[in-house]
Formats: structure tokens, C-alpha cells, sequence
């Protein structure tokens, strides 16, 4: 019977020391398994964090061209404004301007119908007035012709000095 109990303590030992080595193997490879596991996760979590961060510099990058688009929109209203401001301006001037021009047009037309009756009204007289003015006309060339003749004068007279002052 001891012989008994030794070979089942003795199978039994085996047994645990088959059974421990079984288990150390199984550990290992769960280990195994679960570093990769580890190292899987960290490489997505590296990922996850590369890309919030990309994320966010393209957010900030965002923000940053809005505050310019924004700025630059200011700036653009405010000359649209000032240039809204010259065009009513103009618009303005072009106006008074029009209404000036259409003012005197009418004091034209006005004084040009004027003369118009009083130039039709003077029509019958015109042979007489141009009898007067063929008339004045003449005596004003007459009294051209004398008064060259008056000046011509005195030159003439200045050559007949010359001539006697110069040595024969």
C-alpha cells in the first residue's frame, strides 16, 4: 500500500508539475496577448491624439482667417460707405447741376423769342438800316484815309530832314 501511495504522490507530482507547466504557458501567452493588446491601443491612442491636434491647429488656423475675413470686411463696408457717400454727393451736384442748366435754357429761349419779336418787328425798316450803315461805313473810311494821311506826315517830313542833314 505504501508502494500505492507513492506512485499516486509520485503521478500526483506529475500530475502538478505537467499541470504547472500547462499553466505557465497559458499565463504566457495571455501576457503575450495582452501587450500586444497594450501596444495596439497606445498606437490608436497616438493616432487619436496626432489628429485632435491637427484638429485643432486647423481650428485655430480657422479662427484666425475669420478674424482677418472679418477684419478685412469691416474695412471694405467702410469704403463702400464712403464711396455710397460720393455717389449721393455727386448725384447731388449732378442735380443742381441739371436744374441750373435747365434754368438758364429756359432764360435763353425766353430772351432768344424776345429778339425774335423784335427782330420781326424791325424786319420792315432793314433796307433803311442798311442805307445808314453803307452810310457810316463810308464816312468811316473816309476818316480812316485822313487820319493816314496825317500820320503818314510827319515821316515823310523826317526823310526830307535826313536828307538835308546829310553831307553832299
Amino acid at each position: 500500500m505504501n508502494t500505492k501511495i507513492l506512485l499516486f504522490a509520485l503521478g500526483l507530482l506529475l500530475t502538478q508539475g505537467a499541470s504547472a507547466e500547462g499553466m505557465e504557458e497559458r499565463l504566457r501567452t495571455q501576457l503575450r496577448s495582452t501587450t500586444q493588446q497594450l501596444q495596439a491601443l497606445q498606437s490608436q491612442q497616438a493616432q487619436a491624439t496626432a489628429a485632435q491636434l491637427a484638429a485643432e491647429s486647423q481650428a485655430k488656423a480657422a479662427q484666425a482667417q475669420i478674424k482677418q475675413l472679418t477684419a478685412e470686411l469691416a474695412k471694405v463696408k467702410g469704403v463702400a460707405e464712403q464711396l455710397a457717400g460720393q455717389h449721393d454727393s455727386l448725384q447731388n451736384q449732378a442735380q443742381a447741376q441739371a436744374a441750373a442748366s435747365s434754368e438758364q435754357i429756359g432764360k435763353f429761349k425766353k430772351a432768344y423769342e424776345e429778339l425774335l419779336v423784335m427782330a420781326r418787328a424791325k424786319k420792315p425798316n432793314a433796307p433803311g438800316l442798311r442805307r445808314n450803315w453803307l452810310s457810316v461805313t463810308h464816312k468811316c473810311s473816309n476818316v480812316r484815309s485822313r487820319i493816314n494821311r496825317c500820320t503818314a506826315w510827319p515821316r515823310k517830313s523826317s526823310r526830307l530832314t535826313k536828307r538835308s542833314t546829310s553831307p553832299r
